[in-house]
């Protein structure tokens, strides 16, 4: 297996790609005795008196620095007592007390909790925060912005919206701007309620639109700035067709003050990024790599530690991991609320040590991922025109898991591994029967309660290489359709609805995010889906 915070990066699914994640954190048993005894001296508990008063005298040393630090960079008074005015823009993302949280809290984020550093947006919150209640007082980094325009249509599916809005993400903090969503109106969006990704059943014209009904943009990255009002939606999007790095200036008709703005979307997004990365990570520029790492919520040291790094591959990692560790993919909270609904109807708890593993079938295999189908095919001794299958076949997704993990005292004995695996598919019927295949060639099948599936369609798992036992779990729904368009890419399924478009995009955020949390993945990355996986499951290895 492949040891921990290592990733694969051959995009070639005939030779897939498995990654391990394992929790960074572990909470602390320390306990404070505050019980006295008449055994204690005076001279004791003086010492004890001045030990806490040190501490607290740290405490508040290092509470004062952070402070320092922002109003360095945003002019913020020292004194000024953010506590009152939180609420003017919304939570301050601290963990609530025991007994508030909402169910659904935990699925917020598409990493575990533990994974984020919620002092990050906590931080921006509280600068935001502060000039929303001083209106007299401008926020300078609102006078240059990065606006980006995301998809105005659905057969784009989530990986690819999803990638490139990180990238808009990665590159805005690059050129230390904050990050505004554009969100396409008026004739520019034609789906019923006003989103490709759907109605949520307490659905009100309330509602943002676009994008931002499956994302919850977070302030460390729009700062609490707002779209100037200088131009129309058609003028911005004729803008967005070239990206220009440099920006342009308009009057903003709210503020009377002269903004300078970038707009972009999707391909000349992409094409700026191929054309900076290796601008972005050279190591010539060390203040510019400073001040991106520090814009994705790095702390100082993690900050130092990326300016020294020399290998391209390694930064790109690293930033991919601040923007994890910041929590940059939030989802709305009616997103997770429906999505652990869901999971619910599942029998494998998204909290409990499992596998995931991701079987890409579909119109995919017929266009840019045929290559790699055909590279596997010609392994196994077949030609392109006598391949069997035109796809590869599950059981080559569990070669991943090695015969050699389960020897015992040099090998004289083996030990039967057992293994929860949730299996997420755009074709969940021929993979079923695949497992049942599996299962049915084998010689000495166990019996087991759990079958392939919520409704255990089988009662035996299945035994590979007489050392893993799998047990395999699929979402619940019997749909045919799971892409968010409908029947692939840019077939719109006939006579689609609002709800029915919320409940696909619902099963997907509910596999990936089974996926995200896997203890180990095996997949591909040959799609965006798989890509965005591999962003999701990243962690700084401290």
């Amino acid at each position: 297996m492949p040891s921990r915070y290592s990733y694969d990066h051959d995009d070639d699914i005939s030779t897939l790609s498995s990654t391990t994640i394992g929790r960074r954190y572990k909470q602390s048993n320390i306990q404070f005795d505050t019980t006295s005894s008449s055994e204690k001296s005076s001279r004791r508990q003086t010492i004890q008196y001045i030990i806490i008063g040190f501490l607290a005298l740290l405490i508040v040393i290092f509470r004062a620095s952070d402070l320092i630090l922002a109003t360095n960079v945003y002019n913020i008074p020292a004194n000024y007592n953010s506590a009152r005015t939180i609420a003017a823009i919304g939570t301050a993302n601290e963990p609530p007390r025991e007994g508030h949280l909402e169910p659904y809290a935990a699925y917020i984020t598409l990493q575990h909790p533990q994974d984020v550093d919620l002092t990050v947006e906590h931080r921006a919150n509280e600068i935001a925060s502060y000039y929303l209640n001083h209106p007299s007082e401008y926020n300078a980094r609102c006078n240059n912005l990065m606006i980006y325009m995301p998809d105005a249509f659905a057969f784009h599916g989530h990986g690819s919206q999803i990638n490139t809005y990180l990238m808009a993400v990665l590159v805005s903090t690059y050129l230390d701007r904050p990050l505004l969503l554009l969100e396409p109106e008026g004739e520019y969006n034609k789906y019923e309620g006003g989103s490709q990704f759907g109605c949520p059943e307490d659905f009100h014209k309330g509602m943002p639109s676009g994008l931002s009904r499956l994302l919850d943009h977070p302030v460390w990255l729009h700062n609490g700035c707002v779209i100037p009002k200088c131009h129309e939606y058609r003028v911005w999007n004729q803008m967005s067709g070239t990206f220009r790095p440099q920006g342009s200036e308009c009057k903003d008709a709210n503020t009377g003050r002269i903004v300078n703005t970038i707009v972009a979307r999707g391909s000349p997004l992409r094409g700026y990024m191929r054309e900076m990365s290796s601008e972005m990570m050279s190591n010539s520029n060390t203040d510019a790599s400073l001040k991106w790492a520090l814009n994705l919520g790095a702390t100082r040291e993690e900050a130092q530690r990326f300016v020294e790094m020399k290998r391209a591959k390694d930064k790109w990692d690293y930033v991919i991991a601040l923007m994890v560790k910041s929590g940059v993919l939030k989802l709305q909270p009616w997103i997770a609320r429906d999505v652990q609904k869901f999971l619910q109807n599942i029998d494998l708890s998204i909290d409990s040590e499992y596998d995931g593993i991701h079987v890409r079938r579909g119109d995919k295999l017929v266009s840019e991922s045929r290559g790699p189908v055909v590279d596997y095919w010609l392994r196994q001794g077949y030609t392109e025109q006598t391949m069997p299958l035109d796809y590869i076949p599950f059981s080559h997704y569990l070669t991943r898991w090695s015969k050699e993990e389960c020897n015992l005292n040099g090998g004289e004995r083996t030990e039967i591994l057992q293994h929860h695996v949730y299996v997420a598919t755009d074709d969940p019927v021929v993979v079923k029967l695949e497992i049942d295949k599996l299962i049915a060639e084998n010689v000495e099948p166990l019996n087991n309660q759990h079958g392939v599936g919520p409704k255990k369609e089988t009662s035996l798992p299945l035994i590979y290489n007489n050392c893993h036992q799998f047990t395999f779990y699929f979402n619940p729904t019997q749909d045919t359709s799971f892409h968010l368009g409908g029947n692939g890419e840019r077939n719109p399924i006939d006579g689609d609805t609002c709800s029915s478009r919320y409940y696909r995009n619902i099963v997907s955020m509910a596999d990936f995010l089974m996926l995200a949390r896997s203890q180990t993945f095996v997949g591909e990355y040959n799609s965006n889906w798989g890509r965005l996986l591999r962003i999701a499951r990243m962690r700084l290895a401290h």
